[in-house]
Protein backbone atom coordinates (compact mmCIF):
# COMPACT_ATOMS: atom_id res chain seq x y z
CA UNK A 1 0.00 0.00 0.00
CA UNK A 2 1.59 3.31 1.06
CA UNK A 3 5.31 3.58 0.30
CA UNK A 4 6.59 0.83 2.59
CA UNK A 5 3.37 0.70 4.62
CA UNK A 6 0.67 -1.94 4.46
CA UNK A 7 -3.06 -1.95 3.92
CA UNK A 8 -3.61 -2.34 7.65
CA UNK A 9 -1.83 0.95 8.36
CA UNK A 10 -3.82 2.68 5.63
CA UNK A 11 -7.15 1.43 7.01
CA UNK A 12 -6.14 2.40 10.56
CA UNK A 13 -5.32 5.90 9.35
CA UNK A 14 -8.74 6.06 7.67
CA UNK A 15 -10.44 4.93 10.88
CA UNK A 16 -8.64 7.65 12.80
CA UNK A 17 -9.70 10.26 10.23
CA UNK A 18 -13.31 9.08 10.56
CA UNK A 19 -13.13 9.47 14.33
CA UNK A 20 -11.71 12.97 13.89
CA UNK A 21 -14.60 13.78 11.52
CA UNK A 22 -17.13 12.60 14.10
CA UNK A 23 -15.36 14.64 16.78
CA UNK A 24 -15.49 17.79 14.63
CA UNK A 25 -19.20 17.21 14.16
CA UNK A 26 -19.94 16.60 17.83
CA UNK A 27 -18.08 19.66 19.10
CA UNK A 28 -20.08 21.85 16.75
CA UNK A 29 -17.56 22.85 14.08
CA UNK A 30 -19.52 21.33 11.20
CA UNK A 31 -23.12 22.16 12.08
CA UNK A 32 -22.73 25.66 13.47
CA UNK A 33 -20.24 27.27 11.09
CA UNK A 34 -22.64 27.94 8.26
CA UNK A 35 -21.13 31.03 6.65
CA UNK A 36 -20.27 30.35 3.03
CA UNK A 37 -16.67 30.35 1.84
CA UNK A 38 -17.31 29.89 -1.88
CA UNK A 39 -20.77 29.40 -3.34
CA UNK A 40 -22.64 26.84 -1.23
CA UNK A 41 -19.50 25.52 0.47
CA UNK A 42 -19.63 26.52 4.13
CA UNK A 43 -16.85 26.59 6.70
CA UNK A 44 -18.45 23.56 8.36
CA UNK A 45 -18.29 21.57 5.13
CA UNK A 46 -14.63 22.49 4.76
CA UNK A 47 -14.00 21.13 8.27
CA UNK A 48 -15.92 17.99 7.27
CA UNK A 49 -13.73 17.51 4.17
CA UNK A 50 -10.36 18.17 5.80
CA UNK A 51 -9.81 14.82 7.55
CA UNK A 52 -10.46 12.80 4.38
CA UNK A 53 -8.15 14.95 2.25
CA UNK A 54 -5.43 14.98 4.88
CA UNK A 55 -5.53 11.23 5.49
CA UNK A 56 -5.24 10.64 1.73
CA UNK A 57 -2.26 12.99 1.64
CA UNK A 58 -0.57 11.36 4.64
CA UNK A 59 -0.93 7.73 3.56
CA UNK A 60 0.49 8.46 0.09
CA UNK A 61 3.44 10.54 1.24
CA UNK A 62 6.95 9.38 0.36
CA UNK A 63 8.75 7.05 2.76
CA UNK A 64 12.43 7.24 3.63
CA UNK A 65 13.98 3.78 3.71
CA UNK A 66 17.73 3.23 4.21
CA UNK A 67 18.44 6.85 3.36
CA UNK A 68 16.54 6.84 0.07
CA UNK A 69 13.15 8.38 -0.62
CA UNK A 70 10.56 6.02 -2.07
CA UNK A 71 7.68 7.82 -3.73
CA UNK A 72 4.52 6.03 -4.84
CA UNK A 73 3.39 6.23 -8.45
CA UNK A 74 0.42 8.58 -8.85
CA UNK A 75 -2.03 5.72 -9.50
CA UNK A 76 -0.97 3.97 -6.31
CA UNK A 77 -1.17 7.24 -4.39
CA UNK A 78 -4.70 7.80 -5.61
CA UNK A 79 -5.69 4.22 -4.75
CA UNK A 80 -4.19 4.35 -1.25
CA UNK A 81 -5.75 7.77 -0.63
CA UNK A 82 -9.13 6.52 -1.84
CA UNK A 83 -8.95 3.53 0.52
CA UNK A 84 -8.12 5.71 3.52
CA UNK A 85 -10.69 8.38 2.60
CA UNK A 86 -13.36 5.75 1.96
CA UNK A 87 -12.64 4.21 5.34
CA UNK A 88 -13.08 7.60 7.01
CA UNK A 89 -16.35 8.04 5.12
CA UNK A 90 -17.56 4.63 6.32
CA UNK A 91 -16.84 5.58 9.94
CA UNK A 92 -18.67 8.89 9.56
CA UNK A 93 -21.62 7.16 7.85
CA UNK A 94 -21.73 4.64 10.70
CA UNK A 95 -21.88 7.55 13.14
CA UNK A 96 -24.81 9.05 11.26
CA UNK A 97 -26.51 5.65 11.26
CA UNK A 98 -26.05 5.23 15.01
CA UNK A 99 -27.39 8.74 15.65
CA UNK A 100 -30.40 7.95 13.46
CA UNK A 101 -30.93 4.60 15.16
CA UNK A 102 -30.82 6.11 18.66
CA UNK A 103 -33.09 8.95 17.65
CA UNK A 104 -32.54 12.67 17.35
CA UNK A 105 -33.68 13.55 20.89
CA UNK A 106 -31.59 10.87 22.59
CA UNK A 107 -28.47 11.80 20.66
CA UNK A 108 -28.98 15.48 21.29
CA UNK A 109 -29.48 14.94 25.04
CA UNK A 110 -25.89 13.66 25.20
CA UNK A 111 -24.28 15.71 22.41
CA UNK A 112 -25.69 19.23 22.26
CA UNK A 113 -24.18 19.90 18.83
CA UNK A 114 -26.00 16.93 17.26
CA UNK A 115 -28.70 19.20 15.90
CA UNK A 116 -31.09 18.66 13.01
CA UNK A 117 -28.98 21.15 11.02
CA UNK A 118 -25.90 18.98 11.55
CA UNK A 119 -27.76 15.86 10.44
CA UNK A 120 -29.00 17.74 7.38
CA UNK A 121 -25.42 18.75 6.51
CA UNK A 122 -24.13 15.21 7.01
CA UNK A 123 -26.93 13.63 4.95
CA UNK A 124 -26.69 16.31 2.22
CA UNK A 125 -30.40 17.00 2.68
CA UNK A 126 -31.30 13.44 1.64
CA UNK A 127 -32.49 10.31 3.44
CA UNK A 128 -30.17 8.56 5.86
CA UNK A 129 -29.22 5.76 3.47
CA UNK A 130 -28.52 8.07 0.54
CA UNK A 131 -26.65 10.48 2.81
CA UNK A 132 -24.51 7.67 4.23
CA UNK A 133 -23.63 6.43 0.75
CA UNK A 134 -22.79 9.98 -0.25
CA UNK A 135 -20.50 10.32 2.78
CA UNK A 136 -18.60 7.19 1.74
CA UNK A 137 -18.36 8.35 -1.88
CA UNK A 138 -17.27 11.88 -0.95
CA UNK A 139 -14.69 10.50 1.51
CA UNK A 140 -13.31 8.21 -1.17
CA UNK A 141 -13.03 11.02 -3.73
CA UNK A 142 -11.47 13.46 -1.26
CA UNK A 143 -8.98 10.84 -0.07
CA UNK A 144 -8.08 10.07 -3.69
CA UNK A 145 -7.46 13.77 -4.33
CA UNK A 146 -5.22 14.00 -1.27
CA UNK A 147 -3.35 10.85 -2.28
CA UNK A 148 -2.91 12.06 -5.85
CA UNK A 149 -1.51 15.40 -4.70
CA UNK A 150 0.86 13.69 -2.27
CA UNK A 151 2.15 11.21 -4.86
CA UNK A 152 2.59 13.80 -7.61
CA UNK A 153 6.05 15.10 -8.50
CA UNK A 154 7.46 18.07 -6.56
CA UNK A 155 7.03 20.53 -9.43
CA UNK A 156 3.28 19.77 -9.44
CA UNK A 157 2.68 19.17 -5.72
CA UNK A 158 4.33 22.27 -4.23
CA UNK A 159 2.45 24.88 -6.31
CA UNK A 160 -0.81 22.97 -5.71
CA UNK A 161 -0.37 23.04 -1.96
CA UNK A 162 0.78 26.67 -1.83
CA UNK A 163 -2.12 27.86 -4.00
Amino acid sequence: MGAGRGARWTIQAGLLAGIVSIYLCLVGLVGTLTSDVVGRISVGRVFLALPAVLVGYVVARPAVTSGSVRRLPIRSGVAVGALAGGTSGIVLAAGVGVANLLGQDTTRSVFIAASPQLMNVLKFGRSTVVGALALVLVGTVLGAIGGGVSASPDDVRKPTIVA
